[in-house]
């Protein structure tokens, strides 16, 4: 998964996970793919998993972690559960009937040292659900990271009392149940968890609107990707004031930027897939906003002039929108990398402040209505890349070569 979500997990536990993540990287033994994915050879895996193994071969309950479906919830089952172990990962797959399998809390009584709890890593469209019942006030102390796909619709939150005051993450990603705050009465859960720094809300396909959000929240990472059905974000949404990452992709009920102006530490907003028509921002918002992607948003028609504002922005995409143009003050953006116009068909000219981007690296106008080249692309002096189709300027090389960055031009298809 993204690495930066474990991140959180890591530092909050002691670790240094930036010069971690590089050493291991240094070493071969990880890599950082597509998205930011932090990935592992599975042989390494195997490996990792036989260390663990070793730590005591007969009693699975005395070893650190538990991701093997059955001895965990034999461990569950059984009341085994030993302070050595320190992450436990459940995976229910039977979808031949809907079952709520529910787990009380003397079942958790020995793991006093749990910071990490999965309960159900089941596929989305698995009809199981995990419940947990009984009196939680003093378990999962040290709980880090839940991931709880499959929450039930209801449950009695006084009597339950979880804690989780240390909780750094929670993974709701799937829950088919979770929806308005009015029905869903986990909200209060989450909204007293003052150390949650991830809320990952994935593919929760029945919320169309998200809870108040207290000022009391320290949320860093909001991920709302594939909440098909959310209409509405919460005003409230700017209380989250230490926020830095935003995700609404495949939202596509959303018809309306929300209002950002007081995230003054934004940093990453991806608003693909949605029916925003209008990207607008504030004088003074989003400074430190450094990548902005609106890939597929069909019906998008207009950027507002004030994002000459967004002076940290090194990526911007608007793939496949229906902008006719760019506003001239895009010139403004000093810092800008990479823009990516791919796909947007309605576009027909670059405003001339496009010259002035002088840390950008790669254009691609590729699969564009765009013929001609404003003259200003000739001070271009960092651009590598540059991609485009139907363009017929006949002296096209000749604005662009000025460039000693410059490694590729594309201009397949550009039959004239």
């Amino acid at each position: 998964m993204d690495k930066r979500i474990p991140h959180y997990m890591w530092k909050h536990s002691g670790y240094s996970p930036c010069m971690s993540i590089l050493s291991l990287r240094a070493r071969s033994l990880v890599e950082i793919g597509e998205d930011k994915k932090l990935c592992m050879q599975r042989i390494l895996m195997a490996f990792g998993r036989e260390i663990v193994k070793r730590e005591n071969k007969n009693e699975p309950c005395q070893r650190s972690r538990l991701w093997n479906h059955e001895e965990a919830l034999d461990v569950l089952n059984k009341g085994k559960g030993t302070k050595k172990v320190e992450a436990l990962g459940l995976k229910f797959a039977d979808r031949s009937e809907r079952n709520i399998i529910s787990f009380q809390c003397d079942q958790f009584n020995d793991l006093q040292n749990l910071r990490f709890l999965d309960l159900d890593r089941a596929d989305i469209q698995a009809d199981i659900n995990a419940c947990i019942l009984g009196e939680f006030r003093n378990h999962f102390l040290r709980l880090r990271w839940l991931g709880w796909q499959g929450t039930p619709l209801r449950f009695d939150i006084k009597s339950l009392q979880l804690n989780l005051q240390n909780l750094v993450i929670l993974d709701l990603s799937g829950s088919q149940e979770l929806r308005v705050l009015e029905e869903w009465n986990g909200w209060e859960l989450i909204l007293n968890a003052r150390k949650l720094k991830v809320l990952k809300l994935t593919g929760c396909t029945r919320l169309n609107s998200t809870p108040k959000f207290p000022d009391s929240l320290g949320l860093k990472r909001l991920i709302l990707e594939g909440c098909s059905g959310l209409a509405a974000i919460d005003s409230s949404i700017h209380n989250l004031h230490k926020l830095v990452s935003l995700n609404m992709k495949g939202c596509s009920f959303l018809c309306k930027m929300p209002d950002l102006g007081s995230i003054k530490g934004l940093k990453e907003l991806v608003i693909d897939e949605t029916s925003i028509s209008k990207i607008e921002f504030h004088k003074d918002s989003m400074r430190k906003l450094k990548f902005l992607s609106a890939r597929n948003c069909e019906n998008l028609t207009e950027i507002s002039d004030l994002i000459k504002y967004l002076e940290s922005l090194k990526y911007l995409s608007l793939d496949g929108s229906k902008i006719k143009t760019l506003p001239e003050s895009i010139g403004s953006l000093a810092k800008m990398k990479t823009l990516s116009l791919k796909n947007c068909r309605r576009l027909t000219t670059l405003p001339d402040g496009i010259g002035r981007l002088s840390s950008l690296q790669l254009l691609d106008l590729s699969d564009t209505a765009i013929k001609k080249l404003p003259t200003s692309v000739k001070d271009l002096k960092a651009t590598k890349v540059l991609r485009g189709t139907f363009i017929q300027e006949q002296d096209f090389p000749e604005t662009t070569l000025n460039s000693e960055n410059l490694v590729e031009i594309n201009v397949s298809y550009a039959r004239n």
